[in-house]
């Protein structure tokens, strides 16, 4: 008795199987726990443009002295408009220009709202004095001792 063998049609494989359970499981995790924070949101420009919180120095500090978490969740990464008394102009250890502004009335006071600019606007910083009332435009960062505002420039 002859025995004839009949091959397999790839899809009839154990192997083929394999690998494309291997790919979808792959895919699947990619799609789900992938990172997609690289991918720009063509809706942040727009609503960045439109949502810029106008706040004085002084009720910067205070929603965050009082409450942290609440002034993160009104505050926190959002484009703000702040005015305030000059009260010191320098670098950081990194080499950044700041300016921090205070309330004007309070000249013992330590906490503050610091204002980090890139060095294409430390010219505009050259001008300016302790005392001066300034409008600065920037992110919201983060709080330690001062309120942190990142990506600044002066108002015009």
């Amino acid at each position: 008795m002859e025995e004839t063998k009949t091959k397999k049609s790839v899809y009839e494989k154990w192997w083929f199987w394999f690998i494309l359970i291997l790919v979808c499981a792959s895919v699947g995790f990619a799609v789900v726990f992938g990172d997609d924070s690289d991918i720009p949101n063509p809706l942040s420009a727009v609503q960045s443009k439109e949502e810029i919180v106008q706040v004085s120095a002084d009720e910067l500090l205070e929603a965050y002295q009082a409450n942290t978490v609440a002034a993160d969740g009104k505050y926190g990464d959002k484009k703000l408009k702040i005015t305030g008394t000059v009260t010191s102009i320098g670098k950081d250890i990194a080499d950044r220009a700041y300016i921090v502004l205070n309330n004007e009335y309070d000249k013992y006071a330590i906490a503050g709202v610091q204002c980090f600019f890139d060095s294409a606007q430390e010219d505009s910083l050259a001008s300016l004095k302790e005392g001066d009332k300034v409008t600065v435009i920037g992110t919201c960062d983060d709080y330690l001792i001062n309120v942190s505002v990142k990506n600044c420039e002066l108002a015009e």
